[in-house]
């Protein structure tokens, strides 16, 4: 749920990101970053559906995935590199990981019958194109940027809230999570 709004925010600063660590001589490599930000979303989910197979019973079937989509990046890098250099290399590696996020997907869904929800997918998507143009609507001088995106993650949570996709029962199991804060509201009652 977090790492969608964090690619469209790196995305919408990635040219202020690679000039404040490195230096302006590296900015053009912003548009890479940005494609790879939105590849490491389906990189990260990729492998929490392949955890998914494994703790089910079918350890064979990530492994296997894993070995189908390695020729396949290596593939697109042949293709993509010497046409597109470095934003080549991004969208192989990007487009390895929608692959395998299609792979995965279609065989948990064969396995168990479920997936995500439309709705719950609709919600996250919504309020993180939301925060993206929020990001990009603002031309904000480099150092008030990083203010505005520490502003818009709570803003985030916030359009979940209002949609409905995060509830009570989220915030309860939050609680939970955080140390002193359980027994903090518990003794306030």
């Amino acid at each position: 749920m977090m790492t969608l709004p964090v690619a469209c925010l790196v995305s919408a600063f990635g040219t202020e990101i690679i000039s404040c660590l490195f230096s302006r001589v590296y900015s053009t490599s912003s548009p890479a970053l940005s494609i790879l930000m939105f590849g490491f979303t389906f990189m990260t989910l990729f492998s929490v559906l392949t955890t998914i197979l494994t703790a089910g019973g079918r350890p064979k079937a990530a492994m296997t995935m894993g070995l189908i989509l390695l020729p396949v990046d290596a593939l697109l890098n042949l293709v993509l590199i010497p046409r597109y250099d470095l934003v080549g290399a991004a969208l192989a590696t990007s487009s390895t990981s929608v692959i395998g996020v299609m792979m995965a997907s279609a065989v948990i869904f064969r396995r168990f019958g479920v997936l995500l929800e439309v709705r719950s997918l609709s919600r996250i998507a919504i309020s993180s194109l939301a925060i993206y143009l929020l990001a990009i609507g603002l031309p904000l001088p480099s150092l008030w940027n990083a203010v505005w995106g520490v502003v818009l993650i709570p803003g985030y949570a916030v359009l979940l809230i209002l949609s409905g996709e995060l509830g009570r029962e989220d915030w309860n199991i939050v609680k939970r999570l955080i140390p002193g804060v359980q027994s903090a509201t518990t003794t306030g009652q």
